[in-house]
Formats: C-alpha cells, sequence, structure tokens
C-alpha cells in the first residue's frame, strides 16, 4: 500500500463497471473520512494509473480537496483484465451493484471476450442467468449491443432501437411505466396539480402525444 497524489490517477469511465457516480455514497465517504473511520485504499494500474476499484472513494477525497489518497497497485496486462478486476472487486464491496449495472458488466465481459463460466464467476450469476442477460439486450441504431433498463426491457427486447429509444433508455428510471402513470394520477385525484409553467407544459404534451400514440395504434388494427 502507498500514498500518492490525487492528480496523479486517472478516472477511465470506459473501465468503470457501474453506471454513474452515486453522489450520495460520495457524501457518506466524506463524512467516515472527516469523523476519522478507517476507509480501504483504493486499487490503481501500476502502469497507467488508471483507478480499477474505488471512484467513489476518489470522489470522495477529491470534494474534500486531499491531496493524497491510500491505493493498492496492482499489475494488469490489458483493458479486459482490468475490467474483469474492476468488476469482481466493485460488486464485492461498496455500494451495491443494481441490475442495470451488472447487465452492462455482463456485455462488456462478453465483448472483451470471456467465455459464459468466467463471466458467472466474476458477476456471481449462474450461467444460465448471465446467457440470459446478453439474450434479452438489444440492437442499437448503429448496431452495438444495448442493455435494457428494468421498466423496459420487456418492451424492447431484441429489438432494434431507434436513436431516441435508445436514448430514452439511458436515462430512464428504471421504474416500470405504469409506476409514473399512477403517481401522476394520485397527485391529480389528490387535487395536488403544480401550476408551474414546466409542469402544465409537461401534462399537455403527454395528453397530446398519448392521444397521437392510440390513434397510431388503432390504424394498425
Amino acid at each position: 500500500m502507498a500514498s500518492v497524489k490525487l492528480s496523479d490517477l486517472v478516472l477511465d469511465y470506459d473501465v468503470y463497471p457501474r453506471n454513474d457516480i452515486s453522489s450520495t455514497h460520495v457524501a457518506s465517504l466524506c463524512d467516515a473520512l472527516e469523523m476519522g473511520d478507517p476507509v480501504p485504499p483504493i486499487t490503481v494500474c501500476r502502469k497507467t494509473k488508471r483507478v480499477s476499484d474505488g471512484f467513489h472513494r476518489y470522489k470522495a477525497h477529491e470534494r474534500l480537496k486531499r491531496e493524497t489518497i491510500e491505493v493498492v497497485e496492482r499489475d494488469y496486462k490489458d483493458d479486459a483484465e482490468l475490467f474483469r478486476d474492476a468488476v469482481r472487486l466493485n460488486i464485492s464491496h461498496g455500494q451495491p451493484f443494481d441490475s442495470y449495472d451488472r447487465k452492462r458488466a455482463i456485455l462488456r465481459l462478453s465483448d472483451f471476450g470471456l467465455e459464459l463460466r468466467d463471466i458467472s464467476d466474476v458477476v456471481r450469476l449462474p450461467v444460465a442467468r448471465v446467457q440470459g442477460f446478453i439474450g434479452d439486450c438489444a440492437r442499437g441504431f448503429r448496431g452495438q449491443p444495448v442493455v435494457l433498463k428494468s421498466g423496459l426491457a420487456s418492451l424492447l427486447a431484441r429489438r432494434t432501437l431507434t436513436q431516441r429509444q435508445e436514448k430514452t433508455n439511458e436515462k430512464w428510471s428504471g421504474y416500470q411505466p405504469a409506476y409514473h402513470v399512477n403517481q401522476l394520477v394520485s397527485l391529480l385525484e389528490a387535487e395536488i396539480a403544480p401550476k408551474t409553467p414546466a409542469f402544465v407544459e409537461g401534462m399537455d404534451r403527454l395528453c397530446e402525444l398519448w392521444f397521437a400514440f392510440k390513434k397510431k395504434e388503432a390504424s394498425k388494427s
């Protein structure tokens, strides 16, 4: 273990196994650091100084304006080995992987050429489930495999997406569409309706799109 300058390290999101950085988790790590609680060292590639495990801990040190951080250095022969280790380390501790993170990791490991059994060992899932995740991917508008978020998987699995559909999947909350509809219905039934221009415009647009969608579907039958 060694202490290195934060500025010497690289956060390479191409080999980051999670979908994004959780600001909530970073804040909790900041609290732990300020209280003097023990925080494990991060793991970095000895040659490239890329972080393979510890993005949230790095961000917490950065937020607290700390110049150095404790690291464990490892040697990786290529990006495939680095990413494999990043998944294995991230999945075993810290903030839990959500379903989307796990599926993205499976697809990326597959792209790196790992066999199903090896991927299964890394993500700690049965081979059949790994195979199912890969098979249920959609195809992006550029032809690349796309991991679908929960709530959209049953609607888009094995389809070729438009650019707009692909972008919608990236931004989707992960909830079922009916959840969001029911939330709006509950607001209106309780006579709670924001009067802001953005909400009014959004609701008008929602109604307009829904009636246009129903009309289009009816014309197909």
